[in-house]
């Protein structure tokens, strides 16, 4: 068979120079895999620290959030609760208004046989009906005055 330059086998030197280049790539290759390794582990525990620290602000906001709801519901509620008291005051004075003054009636008796003079206030001593309350017993007037 007839040898052709092609066929020629590499010498030593540069099949040495190649292997070495193999082996140096090789002995670093486990060096930078775990290097790597190293690289991932601490971004993973990065990843962690950073959920686990917006875990807590998100529920420190969240609860804040839910304090400052339920204090908005509450008065919402105490609002709701001070508007209908005002409503139903209104209705009551509102038909109060729409039935009038109303009668104002009082018996009542005094014990003493005393002949009053003009302009003197007469206190009755017992107050048998006081309809509509005008007459206020501690003072001898009716409602619409002042007592001293």
């Amino acid at each position: 068979m007839a040898e052709y330059a092609s066929d020629k086998v590499d010498s030593l030197d540069d099949k040495l120079t190649c292997s070495d280049k193999s082996d140096a790539i090789i002995k670093h290759l486990p060096r930078s895999f775990m290097d790597l390794i190293a690289t991932i582990a601490e971004h993973d525990k990065q990843i962690k620290e950073l959920t686990t620290h917006q875990d807590k602000v998100f529920a420190d906001k969240t609860f804040s959030i839910d304090l400052k709801q339920s204090d908005l519901i509450k008065e919402v509620e105490d609002l709701r609760d001070r508007v209908n008291t005002l409503t139903r005051k209104v209705i009551v004075l509102k038909e109060k208004q729409r039935r009038g003054p109303g009668t104002v009636a009082f018996f009542a008796t005094m014990s003493d046989h005393s002949n009053p003079s003009h302009g003197e206030r007469l206190v009755f001593d017992t107050v048998i009906t006081n309809n509509g309350d005008a007459y206020i017993n501690r003072c001898g007037v009716e409602n619409s005055s002042r007592c001293s």
